[in-house]
């Protein structure tokens, strides 16, 4: 599919501003009610649905599928993470004025993202394949 600068910038400054209002508007220190947390799930549902319409009225069947391919694999994904968040937070018994161990775990998933970037890009210039540590162990303990 062939995109045109204009429509890429678009839909970046879109975006963005949509990030901007997520993070700027209306945002205060507060419990988060389950009312408000399924209002903000349905609204960014909508906008990931909208989009996907628009990418198939203008781009057909092939990017939309990709598209919804991929926005579904990460929210199952994201779901999946705030699950084991709150299992953490629940068994520690972590009262919600210790969020900012979130921004310890986000921390951490960039870290981990940024350490898997680097070691794909090391391995697209090495041609032999390599066991990592862990079958390595395995392997000499005979299993």
């Amino acid at each position: 599919m062939n995109v045109s600068l204009s429509v890429w910038l678009l839909t970046i400054v879109v975006l963005c501003a949509l990030v901007a209002v997520d993070f700027f508007v209306g945002r205060k220190p507060h419990d988060v009610s389950i009312r408000e947390a399924g209002t903000w799930t349905v609204v960014w549902i909508v906008l990931a649905c909208l989009f996907g319409l628009g990418l198939f009225i203008y781009g057909g069947g092939k990017p939309t599928g990709e598209f919804f391919a991929g926005y579904i694999t990460e929210k199952s994904l994201s779901v999946d993470n705030l699950f084991v968040f709150v299992l953490i937070m629940g068994k520690f018994a972590v009262p919600s004025a210790f969020s900012w161990v979130f921004y310890l775990f986000g921390a951490f998933l960039i870290w981990t993202a940024w350490k898997l970037v680097q070691d794909a890009r090391k391995d697209e210039h090495d041609e032999e394949y390599q066991e990592n540590n862990l079958l390595k162990m395995r392997t000499a303990s005979g299993s």
